[in-house]
């Protein structure tokens, strides 16, 4: 008969994501999680095996918050008033050390092959462009964007800039040059409404 758990795995998760937010996957060792979660490394192999597991474990957890919190202004406006609230938002919520879902960025980097955290990163990434898509496309059926502004294009472009972003601020980008990339993505979009107004 197993023994029962005796520890919260929701907030190991969560600290281990935090823990591998903050050294990258490659530089953490199960001891760091460990020191850190105040939890048996039996206990961490028993429940996920190796650490490549527990980082699979920890994305969706973190996945989840950000779209939760990120990505909540794209939910609450179905147009493109949402993408500039999401813009904004991002905007407002720079921190000196990173911009939000970089886990997933260095999920991608460090993990290129497309499948495990890789791959769950990049459904993210999907995600965010599929969403500023649809917003765009909404806005465009209302008549409020030009009809032919690629959508979809735009999408991949926030999408790709956010990536792009996260790895140039751990690297030491100035946070009124990210957010002047935000401002920029925002300038493209207010190009193409009908009229042009200020956001």
């Amino acid at each position: 008969m197993p023994r029962p758990i005796t520890f919260d795995p929701d907030q190991v998760l969560q600290t281990a994501a935090r823990v591998f937010y903050e050294q990258g996957f490659a530089n953490t060792g199960i001891a760091d999680i460990v020191a850190r979660a105040g939890v048996s490394r039996h206990s961490i192999y028993t429940r996920w095996g190796d650490k490549e597991g527990l980082l699979a474990a920890c994305l969706p957890v973190y996945r989840a918050f950000v779209f939760q919190t990120v990505l909540a202004p794209l939910e609450a406006s179905p147009g493109h008033q949402g993408v500039y609230d999401f813009l904004d938002s991002l905007a407002g919520g720079c921190q000196a050390s990173a911009m939000p879902a970089c886990l997933l960025v260095q999920s991608l980097i460090e993990h290129p092959s497309g499948s495990g955290p890789s791959g769950l990163a990049k459904q993210h990434f999907d995600g965010i462009a599929a969403r500023v898509s649809q917003s765009v496309a909404n806005s465009q059926s209302l008549g409020t964007l030009q009809a032919d502004f690629d959508g979809q294009g735009y999408g991949q472009l926030v999408s790709l800039t956010l990536q792009g972003l996260n790895v140039s601020r751990r690297g030491g980008l100035d946070l009124e040059q990210t957010r002047a990339a935000l401002a920029m993505l925002k300038n493209l979009l207010c190009s193409q409404e009908l009229p042009c107004a200020s956001h």
